[in-house]
């Protein structure tokens, strides 16, 4: 007997790996850059892509991040989130997968 397909989907898209893009809001301070790609740099990866931008604030200026790395799992992309929510200067991470 053959497994439905909805469970082969689940399994496909547990196992698939691609481009996750995290979205970053944050203090705007000097050290915020060179925090966020740290973690990458630990485990010896390069971002795909990396874009910075100081943007106005109600409450000072802000740094909106684009990071993107590739050939990702779901899980451990939602665990570098996770890494990235926990720099000081962090405010929002948000991750998307292309």
């Amino acid at each position: 007997m053959s497994a439905s397909p909805a469970l082969d989907k689940t399994a496909a898209v547990a196992t698939d790996r691609g481009l996750a893009c995290f979205s970053v809001t944050a203090t705007a301070d000097p050290g915020t850059l060179s925090r966020l790609v740290e973690p990458f740099a630990k485990l010896n990866l390069v971002p795909h892509r990396l874009h910075a931008a100081t943007v106005p604030g109600a409450e000072g200026a802000r740094l909106e991040v684009d990071l993107q790395l590739a050939d990702l799992t779901p899980e451990r992309a939602r665990r570098f989130a996770e890494t990235l929510r926990q720099v000081v200067t962090v405010e929002t991470v948000l991750l998307s997968f292309a």
